[in-house]
């Protein structure tokens, strides 16, 4: 990419930073070297010009020439400026997406065999350059993109999604009105598909053809994406190859192709496997189409899961099983699908995870590599826990990350790592137990980022879906026993802290409890007479899940959004005030570099200025919060009184450590014959560490994952 700085003037937008999950294609309606002034080619940057002139916030951080050149107007993205005039919206969806406007003149007035531009016919104002001819909106001519600048702002939105998590959902077609659904299930959009007044943007069929060619999916609009029978839309990620997506119901089996047979001559599709769900579009009787997948009496005619029709109308044309019977589907469990709702922002932000967390189907591997859409958001995820300290493969992928979002040996082989990790069923298989697994891991480990509004300990869902699987869960809260003793005049900690504290003690990087050398006394040595000696991690790990127990009741009673200590005249200033149940304040950062590693991601990284943000942090995101304490009470216990004065001491108990424990140990499951096969097959030490080495050296060979 082409990037050149052309900043706005100082002030002219807002240098807060924002969760971005959108982007929005605009349309500049203004000069371009076709609409030349005075005799003199128009420059792109006027536009940027006129936004500096303008009284109010207004712009985009980007702007893109007809030649590609991409102007940038401020440096940080994270960071906002108005650019969409939605009414009543106080900003919200400016805050939340990034603008990319594109140099053009947009709506064109014909007259005396030429063209013209801004509603304005005179000599300035003359159009010389290429039109296309498409009555949208009470005009009929339109000034065309070019190549070059629709080429380089799909790859600056490739970059912005990979960078902001931002799905590769593409609202179909750019001419359609559909505020705010446009905004529930598209990641990106154009002006004009979230306001009624807007020409920004027509987008002709190659442009379209170029965005699938990228890796986007096109959802949404009232035109029917593909006219084809079949309907298999493929759901892809950034790649230059096509992608597919294998999903399955259980035991994920495909059931061959088959033909409409309605009484009433149409079959509708929906959006999901129930009567209320969105209708998409109609097929007619003998339309064939393939089947991916059924859940009850529907049946998933895309690949994507996406689109799905009644299976009564149905009748086999080339079917590997002669019905549809539930008896080709057999159940790998006596309990229900339990919906889970995904916390990670990693996982979340992909729509093809999202409908295996929401149904029973399961993403396969394929029989060879190939780009297999949802699978780079789990790639990520993986690489990620590894850096967080679980010991899992590495997935690489190859030089300039050539087969990212492929799914293939090294993949599937870090994925059984992670199961066997996780105590559930190995086979490479993504399902919602796989996904819950990675999701509270992701969230435990402070690795995944939270999406807004969810909370880092498990939601409801998921906490009756662990109530059913018991075997993945740390311990049901029911059975919190020693763990559950009083402390001082602050009670009993409630269980829901107590199953949070868990939940990250299973995912934490065992660095923050390894034995070493620290400048001063650090946690364990002043506990050492309660709970000393500190033998083995486990241990060690479970010493400091409990010193954290009593240590919140001692500062908060285990209240998540306790402030300020009033009565401590030291808590004076942003960077002084402490929060969350540990009551750890900014100036703590000063502590150890890898404290101000871990909140640095999240916009802080000066204690005076960023304190009110450090506040909420503490407050808000419990894994991050479990993070925070655990490491500084490693390098200090002089930030904490109760720990300082050894008030917590007294408190500390042997028996809770040895209940903490037991929930660490990572439990099994109890596998049927097929699975254990399975293992034995390829689930050897010898063959696991051989096929290991092959994977690790998978870069040099640039074979695909």
């Amino acid at each position: 990419m082409k990037i050149v700085d052309y900043p706005l003037s100082s002030g002219r937008w807002f240098a807060q930073k924002q969760l971005k999950k959108y982007i929005i294609w605009h349309g500049t309606q203004g000069r371009t070297a076709y609409t030349p002034s005075n005799g003199r080619p128009g420059e792109a940057t006027s536009s940027i010009d006129g936004w500096n002139a303008a009284k109010k916030h207004i712009g985009t951080p980007f702007l893109v020439d007809r030649d590609g050149t991409i102007y940038r107007t401020f440096k940080d993205d994270r960071e906002w400026i108005f650019h969409l005039g939605l009414a009543s919206t106080q900003g919200r969806y400016d805050k939340a997406s990034i603008g990319i406007e594109f140099a053009n003149e947009l709506e064109l007035i014909a007259a005396d065999k030429k063209f013209y531009a801004f509603d304005s016919i005179q000599k300035n104002t003359e159009y010389t350059g290429p039109r296309v001819q498409r009555t949208w909106r009470e005009h009929d001519w339109w000034a065309r993109l070019d190549e070059a600048q629709v080429d380089a702002a799909i790859e600056l939105t490739v970059d912005l999604c990979t960078r902001h998590g931002i799905p590769k959902t593409f609202y179909y077609p750019s001419t359609v009105y559909d505020f705010p659904h446009c905004f529930e299930v598209a990641g990106i959009l154009c002006h004009s598909n979230c306001r009624k007044d807007k020409t920004d943007l027509m987008l002709e069929d190659w442009a379209w053809a170029k965005l699938r060619a990228a890796g986007f999916q096109l959802v949404g609009g009232s035109d029917s994406v593909s006219k084809s029978p079949a309907i298999a839309i493929s759901a892809p990620v950034a790649s230059s190859a096509p992608i597919t997506t294998t999903l399955e119901a259980r035991p994920v089996a495909s059931l061959g192709r088959y033909k409409v047979q309605s009484p009433d001559g149409t079959l509708n599709v929906r959006s999901a496997p129930k009567a209320s769900a969105r209708k998409l579009l109609a097929l007619k009787n003998e339309d064939v189409v393939d089947i991916f997948g059924v859940k009850g009496d529907w049946a998933a005619i895309a690949p994507s899961a996406e689109q799905w029709v009644a299976r009564q109308y149905l009748e086999p044309v080339e079917a590997v099983t002669s019905t549809l019977e539930p008896t080709a589907l057999p159940t790998p469990s006596a309990d229900p699908h339990v919906a889970y709702t995904l916390r990670s922002a990693l996982l979340a932000n992909d729509p093809t995870l999202r409908q295996i967390a929401e149904t029973n189907l399961v993403l396969v591997p394929p029989q060879h590599p190939e780009p297999v859409s949802g699978i780079e958001a789990i790639q990520e995820a993986i690489n990620r826990l590894g850096t967080a300290g679980v010991t899992l493969p590495r997935i690489n992928f190859g030089a300039d990350d050539k087969y990212r979002g492929w799914f293939g040996e090294q993949t599937a082989n870090a994925l059984r790592a992670f199961q066997r990790f996780a105590g559930i069923g190995v086979g490479a298989k993504i399902g919602d137990d796989t996904l819950r697994a990675l999701d509270n891991a992701l969230v435990s480990a402070g690795v995944g980022d939270l999406v807004p509004g969810a909370q880092a300990g498990q939601s409801e869902a998921s906490l009756a879906a662990a109530k059913k699987r018991t075997a993945e869960a740390p311990t049901p809260a029911g059975k919190f026993v020693k763990t559950l003793a009083k402390v001082f005049n602050r009670g009993i900690p409630p269980l829901g802290f107590l199953q949070e504290l868990v939940d990250w003690g299973k995912m934490a990087a065992n660095e923050i409890f390894a034995d070493k050398k620290t400048e001063e006394k650090d946690v364990y040595a002043s506990v050492e007479k309660e709970l000393g000696p500190f033998d083995g991690i486990p241990y060690r790990k479970a010493c400091m899940l409990e010193v954290m127990r009593v240590l919140a009741g001692f500062e908060s009673s285990w209240k998540w959004d306790t402030g300020r200590d009033k009565t401590n005249p030291d808590e004076n200033s942003p960077d002084t005030i402490s929060a969350g149940p540990f009551q750890v304040s900014a100036n703590s950062m000063g502590f150890g570099q890898d404290l101000r590693d871990l909140v640095a991601p999240h916009g802080i990284r000066d204690e005076k200025r960023d304190g009110n943000a450090f506040q909420a942090l503490m407050k808000t995101n419990h894994t991050l919060a479990f993070n925070y304490i655990s490491r500084l009470l490693r390098h200090t216990i002089r930030h904490n009184g109760p720990v300082k004065r050894s008030e917590i001491n007294p408190w500390l108990s042997r028996d809770a450590v040895a209940e903490f424990q037991v929930f660490l140990k990572p439990m099994r499951l109890v596998r049927p014959r097929t699975e254990r096969t399975s293992r034995r097959s390829g689930g050897s030490s010898g063959v696991s560490a051989k096929r290991r080495s092959r994977a690790g050296t998978s870069k040099q060979r640039s074979q695909p994952h």
